[in-house]
């Protein structure tokens, strides 16, 4: 599902220098989900905590524009724009499901239940974008429920995200529920 173009494999390479987990996507990469289209390029490097102020620092020092060290993300995102893309360096929580460990693709469970976590972060909050964004990707592509049970538990909001995904309807009420 996610495709990383040339700016994220070559963060995925900087960043594979410092930190051994490494976790790269863009947002627009969930243009297809959603009805309302992202034009800039947000892009998220996420590494293990400890590993975080290096890569950032790795970042300016090999003269990329535009990369914030997320600590504070309301101030961020309310301080940033009219570029073509920003590179956020955050936190990637442990255990969080890839898609592809080599080339730090997460997978959709992941993305998921972050956008519901974090959406004003990506500018998806709990709105209709995210519905929709949820209901096409219970559509589209094989979720798997248990991967995605486990990292909302790990995030501390499956309960929520749960009950959110058996309102919208696109799996059986049971199959959220533990086996």
């Amino acid at each position: 599902m996610i495709q990383q173009g040339d700016r994220e494999k070559e963060l995925v390479r900087i960043a594979r220098r410092i930190a051994d987990n490494v976790c790269v996507w863009s947002i627009r990469e969930l243009n297809p989900l959603v009805v309302h289209q992202r034009t800039r390029r947000l892009i998220f490097v996420e590494v293990e905590k400890g590993a975080m102020k290096r890569v950032f620092e790795e970042f300016l020092d090999q003269r990329f524009r535009n990369v914030y060290l997320e600590t504070d993300t309301k101030w961020v995102m309310s301080h940033v724009g009219g570029s073509d893309y920003d590179v956020f360096v955050r936190q990637l929580v442990t255990r969080a499901p890839l898609e592809d460990v080599k080339k730090g693709i997460p997978s959709l469970e992941k993305i998921i239940v972050d956008l519901f976590e974090d959406g004003f972060v990506y500018g998806v909050s709990r709105s209709p974008d995210l519905a929709h964004l949820i209901r096409n990707a219970f559509s589209t592509y094989s979720i798997d429920v248990r991967t995605l049970r486990t990292y909302a538990r790990r995030r501390g909001n499956y309960d929520h995200l749960s009950k959110f995904i058996e309102w919208l309807a696109v799996v059986p009420p049971e199959v959220l529920r533990d086996p």
